[in-house]
C-alpha cells in the first residue's frame, strides 16, 4: 500500500506526500479506490489515530480506524475535502457530513477516537461528530487521500482506556 507515498522534506522537518497524480490501472481482482497506509493489529479496539495533513487547493485527506483488509477495503473513515465538506463512514454507509471552515494550505489534525462502542471524528481536537461503531468493532488503523498531493505529518495512535 505505500508505493504512491513519497519522502519530502518540507520545512525543517520531513512529512509524507502522496505522488500518484491520478488513479492507476485498473484490474479486474483488484480496484483502486484512493491511496491509503493501514498499519497496526486485527484486534484494536479501544485507540485514537490522529494526523497533521495539508490538504491543498483540490486534495482530501481522511483517518481510518477499526479497518478490515480486503478487496474493498472496510472500515471507518473521517475525510476532510479542500472546500470543508467532510464525510463520516462505518463501513459501507455514510453515517454523517457536513461542512467547516478550514484553510486547506494549512496544517490540520485528523483525528478517529473508538471508544466504548462509538468512533469520534475529530478535527484540531475537536470532536466533530460521534456515532456507533456499527460493523467495525476492531481492526487496523491508517491513513488515505485523494489523488492530489497531499501532505501528512506526526502520525500519533494510542490506547484509549474503556469508560473513561
Amino acid at each position: 500500500h505505500v508505493h504512491t507515498w513519497s519522502a519530502l522534506l518540507v520545512l525543517a522537518g520531513r512529512c509524507l506526500r502522496q505522488m500518484a497524480p491520478q488513479r492507476g490501472i485498473e484490474w479486474r481482482i483488484a480496484k483502486n479506490p484512493w491511496p491509503y497506509t493501514v498499519l497496526g493489529a486485527s484486534d484494536w479496539k479501544h485507540y485514537e489515530i490522529s494526523i497533521d495533513v495539508r490538504i491543498g487547493e483540490r486534495g482530501g485527506a481522511g483517518v481510518l480506524g477499526h479497518v478490515v483488509e480486503g478487496r474493498p477495503l472496510k472500515g471507518c473513515l473521517f475525510f476532510v475535502e479542500a472546500s470543508g465538506r467532510w464525510h463520516f463512514f462505518t463501513g459501507d454507509a455514510k453515517v454523517a457530513e457536513g461542512n467547516l471552515e478550514l484553510d486547506p494550505t494549512r496544517w490540520q489534525r485528523l483525528g478517529l477516537r473508538f471508544q466504548d462502542g462509538q468512533m469520534h471524528a475529530l478535527l484540531n481536537g475537536k470532536v466533530i461528530q460521534t456515532a456507533g461503531e456499527g460493523s467495525c468493532a476492531t481492526g487496523l488503523a491508517g491513513f488515505a487521500c485523494s489523488w492530489a498531493p497531499v501532505l501528512f505529518d506526526n502520525l500519533k495512535i494510542e490506547r484509549v482506556a474503556p469508560g473513561s
